[in-house]
């Protein structure tokens, strides 16, 4: 398996594999065409999980180097019942996501999205 090396500034290296890096694609097109579709709370999920997969595998590097980029502000802010609904949509996602690689024989994703559904899990 081959492992892209993305330096970021001084702050440290990034190191993404390729199945991790085809999962968080894979989550990013599904949120951009469910919310181009229109189905926002399904987009959400996938938002959510890509955010949470992007903060395992990047960890405190990426989230350095992306407090000094110039990122566009949320438009909106959806209610603390909403979040919470879209966090546990996000979360039973994550779930379906471990029980399909632990039962590929895919532990490292299964532990990658094990992690990333755990952050969901207890974010507030």
């Amino acid at each position: 398996m081959e492992t892209s090396q993305t330096s970021v500034a001084e702050i440290g290296t990034i190191s993404i594999d390729d199945g991790q890096l085809g999962q968080l694609a894979y989550h990013i097109r599904w949120s951009a065409a469910l919310a181009a579709g229109g189905h926002l709370t399904s987009a959400a999920q996938h938002a959510l999980l890509a955010a949470a997969l992007l903060d395992v595998i990047g960890g405190a590097a990426l989230r350095a180097a992306s407090s000094v980029l110039d990122l566009p502000e949320v438009a909106s802010t959806p209610s603390r019942e909403e979040a919470a609904a879209q966090r546990n949509a996000a979360v039973e996602l994550g779930y379906q996501f471990v029980s399909h690689f632990t039962s590929d024989g895919r532990h490292d994703l299964a532990d990658l999205y094990s992690e990333a559904t755990r952050r969901i899990a207890t974010a507030e």
